[in-house]
């Protein structure tokens, strides 16, 4: 179970927040939800907060204060058993429940945003008292800095509900496959497409087609293997986990015919069975859960069609300078965890899902292709690559910018400027199983 709290200054969008999550299917709640209240600062006594404007004075707000029952906020988390709970709000005495909560995210906006929103509101709700507007304005002034001090979570408010609420779900997620999510332009410049020779030799493979190409590709990331298939005028239908992964692929590809794009995991996806002539993954078939990918990507075949992966392999080879060897210490400081892998040669370059499509009794006609991939980096170049891997964009941010800084001097200082990553990418294919009458 887990309770995440969302804050932030009066007018930085927490209660459409609030509304958009519960449309998602989640339990959202705020503040004003009876688990807060006002309370004279001398007495202690709960009080009725003032429905109008005018009687929330300037005295009236100096005996009175916002605060949150720990009770409350137990009861909430106790009840959310194994889900996630969001509550929205801000109270003065947070430090108090703080320890109760999962994550703390604090949406911030820009002055000139607050004021529009704050003035706008309907009603008699904060802001429509003047001296009101002079606390928001005040407050505008140190709040991201001090919810950074916190240790919160800090999204701009100023954006779409939308965008907000899939960054929330992004931060709350320990799913590797959503780090990706994370850094799309970086993912897009850092990664590289696939050889071409490939894609002749897939297409070959496949056979001619009566009608055009129906495709299912899997986590296309920003569409480095889309590109190709598209322009072998194949009818795409390309399912991304990731929000804005999804999003920057539509707009990349906003002026190409033949692409659809749906917003959800493989496992998850819903689509016709027997409908589609090629299923692929590029360098991701492993992010997929091993008890169905084959059995549902088959599924989805009709007779006689495709199952295939691209895979990215590093291999070992001396056209790397002894780069990865020499720069293994550097992880090894910043990951501590970190194993040097075991690199193989060229021909022994083969992924994991050949033995598998072998072995599963779905597929026939099970061929491996090896194609030399070798990609030349600038230390800016491989900066980027570098933000594009999970394990990367998993780490806390200041390792991450140190692990990084770190081996891009060693490639400044000993390397010019400039490394080589020697790779193969291999092509698995095979055909799905004829049916035995």
């Amino acid at each position: 179970m887990a309770l995440v709290y969302i804050t932030g200054i009066p007018g930085t969008g927490k209660s459409t927040v609030r509304e958009e999550l519960a449309k998602r299917g989640y339990k959202a709640y705020d503040t004003d939800d009876g688990l807060a209240a006002f309370y004279h600062n001398d007495s202690g006594k709960e009080v009725v907060r003032p429905t109008r404007a005018s009687d929330r004075t300037r005295a009236w707000r100096a005996h009175h204060t916002w605060k949150i029952s720990r009770d409350k906020v137990e009861r909430l988390l106790a009840g959310s058993k194994d889900k996630t709970v969001f509550l929205c709000g801000t109270v003065s005495n947070d430090d108090e429940v703080r320890d109760l909560f999962s994550k703390v995210v604090a949406l911030v906006v820009d002055e000139d945003t607050l004021m529009k929103r704050i003035t706008s509101r309907s009603g008699d709700a904060f802001g429509k008292a003047s001296h009101e507007l002079e606390v928001a304005a005040q407050l505008v002034k140190t709040a991201e800095q001090d919810y950074r001090k916190s240790g919160a979570i800090i999204i701009n408010g100023a954006q779409s509900v939308k965008s907000i609420a899939d960054q929330i779900l992004l931060a709350m997620s320990t799913d590797k496959r959503f780090s990706f999510d994370k850094a799309p332009e970086a993912y897009d410049k850092g990664r590289p497409g696939y050889p071409p020779q490939a894609f002749d030799d897939l297409f070959k493979f496949l056979g001619e087609q009566p009608e055009q190409t129906n495709v299912v590709e899997i986590a296309p990331g920003t569409g480095q293997a889309t590109t190709s298939l598209l322009e072998r005028g194949a009818k795409v239908t390309a399912i991304e986990l990731g929000p804005h992964l999804a999003d920057f692929m539509r707009d990349k590809f906003k002026s190409k015919d033949g692409l659809e794009i749906i917003n959800s995991s493989f496992e998850d996806v819903k689509l016709p069975a027997e409908s589609f002539d090629l299923v692929i993954a590029a360098t991701a078939w492993h992010w997929f859960d091993k008890e169905i990918r084959v059995p549902k990507a088959v599924e989805l075949l009709r007779p006689n069609g495709i199952l295939a992966t691209l895979s990215t392999i590093q291999i070992a080879s001396e056209v790397d300078g002894g780069f990865f060897d020499r720069t293994f210490e550097i992880y090894r400081k910043h990951r501590p965890d970190e194993k040097q892998p075991k690199m193989p040669s060229e021909s022994q370059a083969t992924p994991e899902e050949y033995e598998e499509f072998k072995a599963s009794g779905l597929l026939q006609n099970v061929t491996l292709k090896r194609y030399r991939w070798d990609q030349t980096y600038t230390s800016s170049e491989y900066e980027q690559l570098l933000n594009s891997y999970s394990d990367t964009q998993m780490m806390q941010p200041e390792a991450r910018v140190a692990l990084i800084r770190d081996l891009v001097a060693v490639i400044e200082s000993e390397y010019g400027g400039r490394i080589t990553r020697p790779l193969v990418v291999s092509l698995t294919m095979g055909r799905k199983q004829q049916k035995k009458a």
